[in-house]
């Protein structure tokens, strides 16, 4: 009869360690989710960020160069920002991807 008891006791504390376990892990996994949201709304704003920045430098250097030069100068400093404006998207996409895989 005190075996019987002992292994009641024992599976109830199981029982109760098992749930315990489940609830921490639920609040973990939750916790988780929040930090990787956050995580990953600044990374967004880093590329929005960095885009604007970008922009801005390529702007500019257009002025720069339409006060120096031509227009044709102008044009090819605003194709050329336009491109650096693409690659520092392109960059920040596998940035982005990148930090995601690790």
């Amino acid at each position: 009869q005190a075996a019987e008891g002992a292994s009641a006791a024992v599976a109830a504390a199981e029982k109760r360690f098992g749930e315990d376990l489940a609830k921490s892990v639920a609040e973990h996994a939750q916790e988780h989710a929040r930090l990787q949201a956050e995580v990953d709304a600044r990374r967004a704003e880093a590329v929005r960020l960095r885009e604007a920045l970008a922009l801005a430098q390529a702007q500019a250097r257009a002025q720069e160069q339409a006060h120096l030069g031509t227009e044709a100068q102008a044009q090819q400093a605003k194709a050329a920002a336009l491109a650096e404006v693409e690659k520092a998207k392109v960059a920040a996409a596998a940035e982005a991807e990148a930090a995601v895989q690790a």
